[in-house]
């Protein structure tokens, strides 16, 4: 009869220890945050002028792009001739950038009387849209675990 009390001792025992490992792998699991985030960092060449603020709006979805409304990142950087830089930490995913340079610092980008932009501004991926501002998914890029920079250039 002891024998079997033994075994099961041996049996408790090992429960115990697979418990203790899988307790510890939680707990490391546990240690690396679920949302980590990465670096993205947007430059923003062709600055012609230190007045007014360059501002940069980063979208995750297609709904409010390219406006600043929606953004799930954005800011507004003081302007300096030449290129400037500005980090964001974001989770990996799908983004599109819009920039302009709001050169009368009234917050807006500027449109004549049909509605095109009478101040600089810029897209991820440097694309143009004909008559019209272009897609998320023209727009679009991905930002995986891996710092990544976008360059941007206005006109």
């Amino acid at each position: 009869m002891s024998a079997v009390f033994k075994d099961r001792s041996k049996s408790a025992s090992s429960r115990h220890a697979a418990a203790a490992v899988a307790a510890a792998i939680v707990a490391s699991l546990a240690a690396v945050p679920s949302g980590a985030a990465t670096e993205f960092t947007v430059s923003v060449a062709g600055i012609a002028a230190a007045r007014g603020d360059v501002r940069i709006a980063v979208h995750a979805a297609a709904g409010e792009f390219p406006d600043e409304r929606g953004a799930v990142a954005k800011a507004a950087i003081p302007a300096r001739p030449g290129e400037i830089r500005q980090g964001f930490d974001l989770p990996p995913g799908r983004y599109a950038v819009a920039v302009f340079h709001d050169e009368n610092g009234n917050g807006v980008l500027d449109t004549n009387f049909v509605g095109a932009p009478k101040e600089p501004y810029g897209f991820s991926n440097n694309v143009r849209g004909r008559l019209r501002a272009p897609s998320f998914a023209e727009a679009g890029i991905m930002l995986g675990t891996e710092p990544l920079e976008v360059k941007i250039g206005i006109r």
